[in-house]
């Protein structure tokens, strides 16, 4: 882009030399903060709202729209208004990308002009839409604000990226760029010609270009209008009535500009009587430094956490409430494929994470897989002569990439990003605190880990692998505590032993793997028949053991019942010759030991054995 077409022929003296600055804000120019402030805390005729606000600053429009438009936040349909675009992101993003540090008036002449001339065509496309119908006027105005979108993105990028392709452009505008930016100044102004006396416009690149054109009628010319004499050919070129209506036309925007307290900036003052005290936040946020105690104590509390994803929510959730990033994301990191799968996310919209996979150019896994490496936190800087995969992904120019558990098969990143208020990570402060929230989250992480591997030690002890019901050993000891408590209590207690029939035959004639199917699937029958508060073993080999407390022979018969014909049903669907004897026995309340009522429930057993299986018997002993 030839810097002249931004900057355009009314530049104050020395603007030129220095070329274009960076804005990231169009209200982060000091004098144009004072007064949005001060309108603010008039409140006359009415407060601003945040929507208000947004629809003023085109260069915070299109920062936002990148970021929404990242792959990461997986946004199908296109933003056509600044309502969509709020809802998109969320109130608090809005804010903090507005609420950008304030920069000094010197060098913005250019902007102001073409921010003004940006304003007032978008105000005019409303008003067209309006009429004619042809648009909705909220997709008109926000056309009209972007229309000259190539020159807001080289302000964005300064005076250096101005002069680069615009293929090589750091804010590739995609595929939310307004239809009319495509076309060149000269290309807008023949078709607002074309359509100029047609009163109802259908086309909406038209609709926006003759907004453009009776902007500039109105007084508000674009930076590339051309010299004062072709202004001047171009007003002479106009019919009367047009000219009239132009002046209406600038009446109404003025007066719109009036109301935000707005009129007259469109040239910087050569004097700013600012008082340096005075608190130009829009917003009555106040940006803390990064508090590392606050930090560590928030991640204490969740130490006793048995979920890893809690663990994930808290660190990223404490990137933003303590170390004042805008968005914080955990990326699993995959050494062998060279790939990251971004897995969780705070950054205070309304949008879910979609787990996304991203595979980072080779300058970012270089990068990336240094940080793992040594165990240091490293910065991924977006660079027009390479690829950034991973910048992309995220909608970002910096990221600041901090590992967490390097001893992992899979390790992870913190990626900590400050895109909206577009102020630089540190070496100091920044760097320390996001370290340190890093390792605390990698320790809790390792603990949790540790807690897990205890647990699954101590089930595998007290469970059979095959069939993960209760052991021999946990069955007794249950029995020995049940045979105690119903002595105690005077309520009756039953003891099922089951066998399966003709195990060894089945073995020997399907093979060990079925053998195995048919011991879990009598085991999945017995957990699903019977109940919470019975106690379920595998015996030994075939065998299983049942503790019923609360319950008397008659009850147990009934759930005996429900078991073998379960187990045979579920046998014939899985083709095996699947069937158990049972045997019951009621505990004898002051008589019987753990080894008695086993004895009698094991000839109870028997019985079932000996009169054709696939049934139970009651041992008769009271």
């Amino acid at each position: 882009m030839d810097r002249n077409v931004v900057q355009g022929h009314n530049t104050i003296a020395g603007e030129a030399d220095r070329g274009i600055p960076s804005l990231d804000s169009m209200l982060s120019i000091r004098d144009i903060r004072q007064r949005v402030v001060r309108s603010i805390q008039d409140a006359q005729p009415e407060k601003p709202t945040l929507r208000d606000l947004l629809a003023l600053d085109p260069l915070t429009v299109l920062r936002l729209l990148r970021m929404a438009r990242a792959p990461v936040n997986n946004i199908t349909s296109t933003i056509r208004s600044i309502d969509q675009l709020s809802e998109t992101l969320g109130s608090i993003l809005v804010r903090r990308a507005l609420e950008v540090d304030v920069v000094e008036v010197h060098g913005t002449e250019s902007a102001r002009r073409l921010w003004i001339h940006a304003l007032a065509t978008a105000h005019t496309a409303w008003s067209l839409a309006q009429i004619s119908g042809s648009m909705d006027p909220e997709e008109a105005y926000f056309a009209g604000l972007l229309h000259d979108t190539d020159a807001w993105i080289a302000y964005l990028e300064g005076f250096e990226g101005a002069q680069r392709r615009r293929e090589e452009s750091l804010w590739d505008p995609g595929d939310w760029r307004p239809e009319c930016s495509h076309l060149s100044w000269d290309e807008r102004r023949l078709k607002a010609l074309e359509v100029l006396e047609t009163e109802s416009v259908e086309d909406p690149i038209a609709l926006v270009c003759k907004a453009e054109f009776l902007a500039e009628l109105a007084g508000f010319w674009h930076p590339d209008a051309g010299t004062t004499e072709q202004e001047m050919e171009l007003l002479s070129s106009v019919s009367k009535e047009d000219l009239i209506a132009a002046q209406s036309l600038r009446s109404r925007i003025l007066g719109l500009l009036s109301r935000m307290n707005l009129h007259g900036t469109g040239h910087a003052p050569r004097h700013l009587l600012a008082d340096e005290e005075e608190n130009l936040t829009l917003f009555g946020w106040k940006r803390e430094k990064s508090r590392l105690a606050d930090v560590v104590t928030f991640l204490q509390h969740f130490n006793s956490s048995f979920r890893y994803r809690g663990i994930v929510t808290a660190t990223t959730a404490a990137s933003l409430r303590f170390l004042d990033y805008e968005r914080a994301f955990q990326a699993v990191w995959s050494p062998e494929d060279e790939c990251c799968w971004i897995r969780a996310k705070s950054d205070m919209s309304p949008r879910r994470l979609e787990p996304l996979r991203v595979w980072p150019s080779k300058n970012e896994v270089k990068e990336l897989a240094g940080g793992i490496a040594s165990n240091m936190a490293t910065q991924l800087r977006r660079s027009s002569d390479r690829e950034n995969a991973l910048l992309d992904a995220l909608g970002v120019d910096e990221l600041l990439c901090v590992p967490m558990n390097g001893d992992f098969k899979f390790p992870s990143y913190l990626l900590l990003d400050r895109t909206l208020t577009r102020r630089p990570v540190s070496d100091g402060d920044d760097l320390r605190a996001a370290t340190a929230l890093a390792s605390t989250a990698s320790i809790l992480t390792e603990n949790l880990l540790l807690k897990k591997i205890g647990q699954r030690s101590k089930r595998f002890a007290l469970t059979d692998p095959l069939t993960r019901l209760f052991n021999r050993g946990v069955g007794l000891a249950t029995l020995e505590r049940e045979i105690a408590a119903a002595q105690r209590s005077n309520l009756p207690l039953t003891v099922l032993m089951l066998d399966l029939d003709e195990f060894k035959n089945l073995n020997d004639k399907f093979g060990h793997i079925k053998g195995d199917v048919a011991l879990r699937l009598c085991a999945d029958v017995l957990g699903k028949t019977l109940r919470r508060q019975d106690t379920i073993c595998r015996y030994g080999g075939e065998e299983f053991m049942v503790v019923l407390p609360g319950t008397t022979i008659e009850e147990a018969s009934i759930l005996a019942t429900r078991v073998f014909t379960a187990v045979e049903t579920l046998g014939a669907s899985e083709s095996l010759p699947l069937t158990v004897s049972i045997g019951l026995s009621q505990v004898i309340a002051d008589r019987d030991s753990v080894e008695s009522v086993l004895v009698r429930a094991d000839r109870a057993l028997y019985a079932s054995k000996s009169h054709g299986r696939n049934r139970f018997s009651v041992d008769s002993v009271r």
